[in-house]
């Protein structure tokens, strides 16, 4: 089907539109990869007509730097508002099936793209990422002049109790702890 060029606009105004209530990098972001969101879905704005890509979107929450494979954690919400958090290896990140096998694991997501369209969105994704280092080990840390505990760091002091995720801010850096895998968080962007 082919608009016409009134029509065309009207479609990009909706789709403008439809992403007002995201933050304005986000939108950016959004418009530099042809991508739009509507109700919880990515669509693909690249085409003629735009694409449905998921019933999902994700949320960047932590990408944990590690030499042999990596982990990015993210919020993942459904048209249904279906929310939970999901932890990816990069391993199944770079294989459609993989990927699509996670996200169907976690109940009623689904991707619909190919391959090509999974790696603008996570582009997209990765530019809005925090990066951390795994913690390799408990107690000292001469480098950055604290102690790690299973539940939260000893700087200057003072305690530093992690979050749910195991996550700890302190200054410009933020520290990302947790029993089964001990991490912190170099930089916060």
């Amino acid at each position: 089907m082919i608009l016409s060029s009134e029509a065309e606009r009207e479609g990009k105004d909706r789709q403008v539109a439809q992403v007002e209530n995201v933050e304005p990098t986000l939108k950016e972001l959004l418009k530099k990869f042809n991508l739009y969101i509507r109700n919880n879905m990515y669509f693909s704005a690249a085409e003629e007509q735009p694409t449905r890509l998921s019933n999902f979107i994700l949320e960047p929450m932590y990408h944990i730097k590690d030499d042999c494979n990596g982990t990015r954690i993210f919020k993942i919400r459904n048209e249904y508002n279906v929310e939970e958090v999901v932890e990816f290896r990069e391993a199944e990140l770079v294989s459609l099936t993989n990927f699509q096998q996670k996200v169907g694991s976690l109940g009623n997501f689904i991707w619909k793209a190919k391959i090509d369209k999974l790696n603008v969105v996570k582009e997209l994704l990765y530019t809005l990422t925090d990066t951390a280092e795994l913690v390799k080990q408990m107690g000292w840390d001469a480098v950055n002049g604290f102690y790690t505990f299973g539940n939260g760091i000893l700087k200057d002091g003072e305690f530093l109790k992690v979050d749910n995720l195991g996550i700890q801010f302190c200054n410009a850096v933020s520290n990302a702890l947790n029993p089964d895998l001990m991490r912190k968080s170099v930089t916060r962007r």
